[in-house]
């Protein structure tokens, strides 16, 4: 009994195991690093490096792919601010307008 709950066990390990590895193994083999919704294809990467004249070798591509990532999330970090910034100047804009509307009726 206890033998058939331990290879019934070690069987559902298996089977999750080669599940998870498939996964990690086939999925998402274009690009080379993803910054929110933003991603760096291998061909773009490729294409950084072979115009540039670092040497071509991994850990230069990894810093390229870092530097990538930073300026992606700066990028995006300044947009949000921007938008956020614009609707406040936006309100800031109406409550003027209410303001000089009223001294002009008063």
């Amino acid at each position: 009994m206890k033998r058939n709950i331990a290879l019934a066990a070690v069987a559902a390990f298996t089977l999750s195991a080669c599940s998870g590895l498939k996964d990690a193994l086939n999925a998402h083999t274009d690009w080379v690093a993803r910054a929110g919704s933003a991603e760096l294809m291998v061909t773009k990467l490729g294409n950084l490096l072979g115009k540039s004249r670092a040497p071509i070798r991994k850990d230069i591509a990894k810093s390229i792919a870092n530097v990538w990532v930073d300026y992606q999330l700066l990028g995006s970090r300044g947009a949000q601010r921007f938008a956020q910034r614009s609707q406040a100047d936006r309100r800031s804009d109406v409550a003027r307008d209410r303001q000089s509307q009223s001294k002009e009726v008063v």
